[in-house]
């Protein structure tokens, strides 16, 4: 199984790889499936920026990592969010603005944070009633 740190570096470059392929592709819309992926438009340039739609389908899980457990010798020197700006590649700013939800690092927020953003907060679904 993943650890955790191996667990962030998989969505890091998993949300980079997919907002590489949108900037490539350049779709009309970014159907974005629950957190998995909802740290893509973070990473597109003002350029390629697109339409979101967010769909939730595990709003209860929402991509929440404790990120407290990063403590070996190099990260105990490095704050907190600093941690997670360098595992993303995004500045400081970007993680407290897009990825923080009541104190705790969570990707599905930057999705709703875009989407409430650049569209008013229209393009957010969810698959079942509790998520309405």
């Amino acid at each position: 199984s993943m650890t955790k740190v191996k667990t962030l570096r998989y969505f890091s470059l998993w949300n980079q790889a997919v907002a590489l392929l949108l900037s490539e592709l350049r779709p009309d819309v970014y159907h974005c499936m629950d957190y998995h992926a909802a740290m893509a438009p973070l990473y597109l340039s003002p350029e390629t920026q697109l339409p979101v739609i967010l769909v939730l389908h595990n709003a209860d899980y929402m991509g929440v990592i404790e990120t407290d457990f990063i403590c070996d010798r190099f990260w105990k020197t490095v704050s907190h969010l600093r941690r997670l700006s360098l595992i993303f590649n995004v500045e400081i700013s970007t993680i407290r603005k897009y990825c923080m939800f009541e104190g705790r690092f969570n990707m599905l927020k930057a999705c709703v944070t875009y989407i409430r953003e650049t569209q008013a907060g229209h393009g957010i679904c969810g698959v079942a009633f509790n998520y309405a």
